[in-house]
């Protein structure tokens, strides 16, 4: 199953948990916030999510400076 995160399209398990999916693909969660079709995801939401095909995923990760 295929689903889109930040533009890419990547493969997925079937009912895959989010988290599992993030891990898999080595995109780390550190001050990161998540958008799931359209809807900005709790770190609780992100343990309970299961992953659909043609999902929308947004990692937005933020970074400090100077």
């Amino acid at each position: 199953m295929q689903v889109v995160i930040n533009g890419k399209k990547k493969s997925a398990q079937k009912n895959q948990v989010l988290t599992d999916f993030m891990k898999q693909h080595k995109i780390k969660m550190l001050n990161a916030v998540v958008e799931y079709n359209g809807k900005i995801l709790s770190k609780k939401d992100l343990v309970n999510t299961k992953l659909k095909g043609s999902d929308k995923i947004e990692v937005i990760s933020f970074v400090g400076g100077g």
